[in-house]
């Protein structure tokens, strides 16, 4: 049975499992082989992960706080004999697993890969003496990027593409030629999209106070593509446009058979990433020179986009660029994407274990008044007939890709942001 077959069951089976990479005490390194810790988990809690959030290519990623049972003392500090930890360096910094999917009636997993996230327990395990419980608080992956200086990063050159300057970052070594960052992603969870021009990162100046991950943004930035990370704990350097021109999943909601959206929490045309003028500052000086522009100015003129929606500027900061050419090529690119008005919907989903930022769906769900009917069960409900759709949304197979994924493990729902492709 295909996994989305699975997702729309009546009655369905998840699965859920934690397990974690402990660090040898000898040398520093991971541990070969995940150690499964389901068995103490008592709440899963929430993670979410999010390309364009606030600011156009900025990725946030929540990470997971989860609560487990201490009772046999696992969670104890690595000093004391009865930890999990005991005979291993510190517990801070493993590499934290989870994973979740739904079982067939035979007992294979769905999907192949299950994995929703790989963290780093970077905070400190608070344990509480009466209901012996010991709080996991896991942060994402980008942590370990967050405290790496990109001026450390020997290998970053005026001559090269984003894509090979990304690669100077995924094989970072320190003074020992030992991989930092491919401890926690090995090399072959990176996709890196080498990019079409130069960048100049040469002066001593440019990466003062950045931090790598402040890098790869600003590369990403310089490119008008995004970077993230993936369910799978890997690097995605890559265009905006979605990661496949069909889409890779159907989602129904009301009036369509055995339904996987649980509720539809918005629709809206999306004026919060629409910009008719972008403005970016490519070369040091505030002299004209040093800026490039794309867009419209106002006019009053109702074919005029800036009259109809008001002046809408996006303005940035990268100097990165080696000529205008490449900036402008840049700003015109962010204006052929956000200069139109694209819909954006929020939809809570029965969980999707198997889609990602940048996968594109459908959309089907019609919106219509109920009247005296009751839908006692919706996910059994198959073959009633309900009043002709027309009213509020009428969605049938809408294309849209997806910007904002929220995994809720306690309750096995998954809340997709999405915008119109």
């Amino acid at each position: 049975m295909a996994i989305e077959d699975e997702i729309r069951r009546p009655i369905a089976r998840p699965f859920r499992r934690l397990s974690v990479r402990r660090r040898l005490s000898a040398d520093g390194l991971f541990e070969t082989n995940w150690q499964d810790m389901t068995r103490y988990v008592k709440s899963w809690g929430t993670f979410e992960s999010s390309a364009d959030d606030v600011r156009l290519g900025r990725f946030t990623h929540s990470g997971i706080s989860l609560v487990c049972r201490n009772d046999d003392g696992a969670f104890n500090r690595e000093t004391n004999s009865r930890s999990f930890w005991s005979g291993y360096l510190t517990r801070y910094r493993t590499l934290v697993r989870i994973e979740a999917g739904y079982y067939e009636d035979n007992g294979t997993e769905l999907p192949t890969d299950s994995t929703q996230g790989i963290f780093v327990l970077d905070n400190e395990i608070v344990l509480n003496s009466d209901r012996n419980e010991a709080i996991l608080q896991c942060s994402s992956l980008r942590s370990v990027f967050d405290e790496v200086r990109a001026s450390d990063i020997a290998g970053l050159g005026a001559t090269q593409s984003a894509g090979a300057l990304m690669t100077v970052i995924q094989n970072h070594t320190d003074t020992s030629a030992r991989f930092v960052f491919r401890q926690f992603i090995t090399s072959t969870a990176w996709s890196i999209q080498s990019g079409t021009a130069n960048h100049n990162i040469a002066t001593s100046t440019t990466l003062d106070l950045m931090t790598a991950w402040d890098l790869m943004e600003k590369l990403a930035e310089a490119e008008g593509y995004m970077v993230f990370i993936t369910r799978t704990g890997g690097i995605t350097f890559r265009d905006r446009n979605a990661a496949t021109t069909s889409s890779q999943l159907a989602l129904y909601g009301q009036d369509f058979p055995r339904e996987n959206i649980v509720a539809v929490k918005a629709s809206k045309e999306g004026l919060d990433r629409y910009y008719n003028f972008f403005r970016l500052q490519f070369a040091e000086g505030d002299t004209t020179s040093s800026f490039v522009t794309a867009g419209t100015t106002t006019t009053v003129d109702p074919a005029n986009n800036a009259w109809r929606y008001g002046s809408r500027v996006y303005s940035f900061r990268n100097i990165f660029f080696a000529n205008s050419t490449a900036a402008q090529n840049v700003v015109n690119g962010l204006l052929t994407t956000f200069g139109t008005i694209a819909e954006e919907y929020r939809v809570v989903c029965k969980f999707i274990p198997h889609r990602d930022i940048a996968d594109r769906v459908d959309l089907s769900h019609h919106g219509y008044p109920l009247g005296p009917n009751t839908r006692w069960d919706a996910f059994r409900w198959d073959n009633a007939n309900w009043a002709t759709e027309g009213e509020s949304i009428d969605w049938n197979s809408l294309g849209a890709m997806i910007l904002s994924r929220r995994t809720d493990l306690d309750n096995f729902t998954t809340e997709l942001y999405l915008r119109g492709a």
